[in-house]
């Protein structure tokens, strides 16, 4: 078990993981164990699902690029290869 020192350092966390952490305890006290759980679970899959989605950024390419090595030509003799491959 941990000490209300612990308990208090858990409270300067982001106010998701708050939120799972309270909702699970208090299901965990008044309905079952089991059933916190898998709602403690799903809680935090959806707040990692919105993290990330908060990260991640796409933008429409509207030019054309061209491979920078499309007109290299390559010498298979410069490279390291071992015997036998």
């Amino acid at each position: 078990m941990s000490g209300w020192r612990e308990f208090t350092h858990l409270l300067k966390s982001p106010r998701g993981d708050i939120a799972v952490l309270f909702i699970t305890f208090l299901l965990t006290v008044f309905i079952e164990l089991t059933v916190a759980i898998q709602v403690g679970v799903l809680l935090a899959g959806f707040l990692f699902l919105q993290k990330m989605s908060n990260e991640t950024h796409v933008d429409l390419i509207t030019q054309n690029f061209k491979d920078d090595d499309e007109n290299e030509v390559r010498d298979i003799s410069s490279l390291n290869i071992p015997n036998g491959v």
